[in-house]
């Protein structure tokens, strides 16, 4: 799904709409959202499996849904921030597995799905999040080791995943599959074709699948966030920036300010639940109308 076609931006702005007031019932806050009793916790019993849950949107969207009261499983390859993420939700009582496994191998992602399996015994919701951000470059000072890194990690681990993650749902009759794709998929900047390329297609792979996935009862959609603090995006497009002009980079959303991990999760969580049943084969922008303002 593009932007530039008047079409396009009333399609992407209805889902927007349609987004937040789905969002509007999710309880991310983990105080809040352990005070209920576990019968209103809206993923009581189900499991989620979340690639790239260490940090940033990954590890807020794990907790998020372990306050609601699902299973999580989560990966990520730096094995000290996953532990850190796992003992987090634990102490509060939720329920977390941390695999250290990398997405740009087929075998890790297929053994991290087939883990998940063995310890909780079904897998209802599939945060497919893991991606990587290469410092912005004009396209001839790309490196091939840059573009070659993101391409595995961004497509390959998004592809790997959904082929591991879809025969068990097909055969259950029900899932979702959410994908993170990003503001940039859809109009990236000049100094970030590879990044952008990446998160284009994982729209487009997301589509696809959703088309195949929808006779068998599982929907499969992505989002797509803009700038989003705590995030290696963030990190690189604001490197060497002061504070200010980081505090600019914010600005370029309608909204007037970068997003936070959690407004991520928040989404995420709604589209997952009941609330979001008829949504699927979608890209819902969630930033703030980042550089559309």
């Amino acid at each position: 799904m593009t932007i530039n076609e008047n079409s396009s931006n009333i399609s992407r702005r209805t889902v927007v709409s349609g987004a937040t007031i789905l969002a509007g019932a999710a309880l991310v806050g983990s105080a809040s959202a352990q005070t209920k009793p576990s019968s209103q916790k809206r993923f009581t019993g189900k499991t989620v499996l979340i690639t790239g849950g260490t940090s940033g949107i990954g590890a807020a969207t794990a907790k998020a849904f372990a306050a609601e009261g699902a299973n999580v499983a989560f990966n990520g390859r730096r094995a000290e921030l996953g532990r850190a993420v796992e003992a987090e939700i634990q102490d509060a009582g939720g329920t977390a597995h941390y695999i250290q496994s990398d997405v740009r191998d087929r075998d890790q992602v297929f053994g991290f799905v087939e883990q998940t399996m063995e310890k909780f015994g079904r897998l209802d919701i599939a945060f497919n999040n893991a991606g990587i951000a290469i410092p912005p470059s004009p396209m001839e000072e790309t490196t091939i080791e840059g573009y070659r890194d993101i391409i595995r990690t961004n497509i390959d681990g998004v592809f790997y995943a959904i082929q591991a993650q879809l025969p068990i749902m097909k055969a259950a009759g029900a899932g979702v599959i959410i994908n993170t794709s990003s503001a940039f998929g859809s109009h990236a900047p000049n100094t970030q074709v590879a990044y952008g390329a990446t998160k284009g297609a994982v729209e487009a792979i997301t589509e696809g699948v959703a088309k195949e996935a929808g006779p068998s009862g599982v929907r499969v959609l992505a989002v797509a966030p803009g700038a989003i603090t705590q995030t290696d995006l963030f990190r690189f497009i604001g490197r060497d920036w002061t504070t200010e002009e980081v505090a600019f980079f914010g600005t370029l959303a309608a909204m007037g300010r970068a997003g936070t991990p959690d407004e991520i999760a928040k989404v995420v969580l709604a589209l997952s639940s009941d609330e979001g049943s008829f949504v699927t084969g979608a890209t819902i922008p969630i930033d703030g109308q980042f550089l559309q303002a």
